[in-house]
């Protein structure tokens, strides 16, 4: 790939997460097998392994990017083990040529509405955070954001960046209090729509979370 698809930005986060350590376990399809067939670790066990593999990384690119760890490590919490990546592949593929009439529910839109990685950041929000302009993207930086996003380590760095972008929009100074940490988590499933029912749950669901996320970053 050319330099010129790789922003400033995205060289920095992958300098950044490659010199640090995790990144090597991702529930894929034969984990949902298992899961479905009662057989196997479950999501909530493969959270926390996952978490605790990559509570370095975590815990750096939160200090990097202004943010409390534990909202990194919730939003990770509970976006990882939804489903398995190559679902990602397969929703993109479709929204990319097959017309969108023809699309059942959610599998309908914008190919750069599609979310990558264990961390679920759509396209365009990772195109933002690298330093893209989302309305302009080339093939080329495309492949290359999708890329990022699918390495847990540097997707990690980009839902940071992503998060800290949302906590300028909220007006969040200083030290976050727990209760602007949920909301951070709301806008960061629910976008414009993160006083809705869905994303408050997902703010409900961090909350009850954190006496576990605490003890998994601590050790």
């Amino acid at each position: 790939m050319s330099e010129p698809d790789i922003s400033p930005v995205l060289r920095q986060v992958r300098d950044r997460a490659t010199a640090l350590p995790g990144g090597t376990i991702t529930w894929r399809t034969w984990h949902c097998l298992l899961w479905w067939c009662r057989l196997g670790e479950g999501r909530t066990h493969f959270r926390a392994r996952w978490l605790r593999e990559n509570r370095e990384i975590i815990e750096t690119a939160a200090k990097d990017n202004d943010l409390p760890p534990e909202v990194l490590a919730g939003v990770a919490y509970q976006e990882v083990g939804e489903k398995p990546m190559v679902l990602d592949d397969l929703v993109d593929w479709l929204r990319r040529n097959v017309p969108q009439r023809l699309l059942p529910g959610r599998t309908a839109g914008n190919p750069d509405y599609t979310s990558y990685g264990p961390m679920a950041i759509q396209v365009r929000r990772g195109a933002e955070a690298l330093g893209y302009d989302p309305g302009a993207l080339s093939a080329g930086q495309r492949r290359e954001i999708i890329a990022t996003l699918k390495e847990p380590r540097q997707g990690i760095y980009v839902a940071a960046i992503h998060l800290a972008g949302l906590r300028r929009e909220a007006g969040f100074a200083g030290e976050l209090a727990q209760e602007q940490g949920a909301e951070l988590t709301a806008r960061y499933n629910g976008g414009p729509y993160w006083r809705g029912r869905q994303a408050q749950r997902y703010a409900r669901r961090y909350r009850e979370s954190l006496p576990v996320l605490r003890e998994l970053l601590g050790g």
